[in-house]
């Protein structure tokens, strides 16, 4: 209150030197709306009581509360059902009515008697050995076995006791990836044909996505050639590219490429 009536007061002297309502606003760090208002009262206008107006979703608390009684605790649902009884808002205020409702519920649960202590039941037990990391794990499963050392062919061996659809998958990949050292172009179609007819989903979809690129895969089975040495040469340009980005200009560039070339 003694705030209001001290800027009313410095607003009617500023008035009375003859300042204007923005610079009255500037200088009091005030919208000029205020000052307006206070210029055309008689006194310091003060607030009066704001109305006690009514949520408009107070019609439908009851209904809501019977709902919730009746075990419906989904904010979005209830929210529905009253938009079609007449209710406008959103579904945050059917969110905000229940929210004291959850509150006491998730008291009272942690007031009641402890429920007697139950055990999960034990996981399986894990490979024998040191643990390893799948993508490890991996890079064996594409060798042949006669290739992985003695510790790798026996954690392999427990995996398998574990999971017996590792051995199909171990000796799949092993397969295709002696298909592409060895550029055996000829038995590419046979193991497609038992990859995809597999029980292993990755399997099946590997398979598919090969049949898609089915004239790529076949070409570089065929040819010694590739892409490999253009993709090097684009890498290089890019990385010399973003390292003198904003510092630099296109001569300087064209410099670094044909020199290091």
């Amino acid at each position: 209150m003694a705030r209001r009536d001290a800027r009313y007061q410095a607003i009617q002297a500023l008035h009375d030197q003859g300042c204007g309502i923005r610079a009255i606003a500037r200088q009091l760090g005030i919208h000029p709306e205020t000052v307006r208002k206070n210029l055309a009262a008689a006194s310091c206008p003060h607030p009066g009581p704001r109305p006690n107006r009514q949520r408009r979703i107070t019609p439908f608390i009851p209904y809501l509360r019977e709902r919730w009684e009746a075990g419906e605790r989904r904010p979005t649902v209830l929210w529905a059902e009253i938009r079609e009884q007449g209710f406008v808002g959103s579904w945050k205020r059917a969110q905000e009515v229940m929210a004291p409702w959850r509150r006491d519920e998730r008291a009272a649960s942690r007031a009641a008697p402890e429920r007697p202590e139950t055990h999960p039941a034990p996981s399986p037990a894990r490979p024998r050995g040191t643990r390893c990391a799948p993508r490890q794990v991996a890079s064996w499963l594409v060798r042949p076995t006669e290739e992985l050392q003695p510790t790798q062919q026996r954690y392999l061996a427990d995996l398998t006791e574990r999971w017996p659809e590792l051995e199909a998958v171990h000796r799949l990949a092993a397969q295709f990836a002696g298909i592409i050292r060895t550029r055996a172009a000829d038995d590419l179609s046979p193991w497609l044909c038992e990859a995809e007819h597999s029980a292993i989903r990755e399997l099946r979809e590997f398979a598919a996505g090969i049949r898609r690129d089915g004239a790529a895969v076949q070409a570089a089975l065929d040819y010694a050639w590739s892409s490999g040495q253009v993709e090097g040469q684009v890498n290089r340009l890019k990385l010399i590219k973003r390292s003198m980005y904003g510092r630099a200009d296109f001569e300087l560039l064209r410099r670094r490429v044909l020199h290091a070339a």
